[in-house]
């Protein structure tokens, strides 16, 4: 009887030690890594060429946030992706290159900057396909009131300076119908600076008189940027979620996948 009574204490005594045994492996384990599916470190240089691919969100709640008109946006712009990586410093952790995205409707081409942190990547990337001086160039010269006996060899269009120092001053000719209207402008000159819509002075050393010509600036284009973060998974890829943070993009939010190419 005795023998069974320690049989049985030496039954629980091993039980309660594989306990333990298991218990403290579990707690002991492992490196921790402030990455939701990275190793916590950068498994692959920064520095380099990536290539991938981009794929916009097309839940419910991203397709209603995104666009106003949900039918016709069902279906995903999926693209290729490029990122180049010029300068990973890792003094300063800092990141300088580009970013490619084809197919997608508001970003194209352009600057990335951003930081790494263990195997945690942020990014700004900005389009560099905006026209420069977009929003402050002469569009049209619409005509306000035609007046009368004009004649195109004598008709000039003066239209005023820039509202920027550094602007350059928009010209423009007048084009003169049959029955001595003025029938429309050309511009010879687009110019740059303009915050404000140029005077337009409509001269003739004829008989004309009474046109008036209304300007009119292109529309303001704001460059599109996304904001782009994620991690370098443990295997290497970088795997990033884009969010629009300005331009008028439908693709509002997304993901890029990207591995090392060079």
């Amino acid at each position: 009887m005795k023998k069974k009574q320690n049989k049985s204490q030496l039954g629980r005594c091993l039980v309660i030690a594989g306990v333990l045994v298991v218990v403290g492996c579990d707690s002991g384990g492992g490196t921790s890594s402030s990455t939701s599916g990275g190793p916590g470190y950068m498994s692959v240089p920064l520095a380099g060429w990536w290539h991938g691919s981009w794929s916009r969100n097309i839940t419910l709640t991203n397709i209603l946030v995104d666009t106003s008109d949900v039918t016709t946006h069902l279906d995903p712009q999926d693209g290729v992706a490029r990122l180049q990586i010029t300068s990973a410093s890792g003094s300063s952790q800092t990141i300088a290159g580009s970013l490619l995205m084809s197919g997608f409707e508001c970003f194209v081409d352009g600057s990335v900057s951003g930081s790494w942190s263990g195997s945690n990547v942020g990014m700004t990337a900005t389009d560099s396909s905006t026209p420069a001086g977009a929003g402050t160039r002469l569009a049209s010269i619409t005509v306000t009131n035609a007046g009368t006996s004009y004649t195109e060899t004598t008709t000039t269009v003066a239209l005023s300076a820039p509202d920027t120092i550094s602007g350059v001053q928009a010209t423009a000719t007048a084009t003169v119908a049959a029955d001595k209207t003025i029938s429309g402008f050309v511009i010879t000159n687009s110019g740059s600076g303009y915050n404000l819509a140029p005077a337009v002075t409509i001269s003739d050393t004829g008989d004309g008189e009474g046109a008036v010509g209304t300007a009119v600036l292109d529309e303001a284009v704001t460059a599109g940027q996304l904001s782009v973060s994620g991690y370098q998974s443990s295997n290497g890829q970088l795997v990033l979620s884009y969010s629009v943070s300005s331009g008028d993009c439908e693709a509002k939010r997304g993901s890029i996948t990207l591995s090392k190419s060079g």
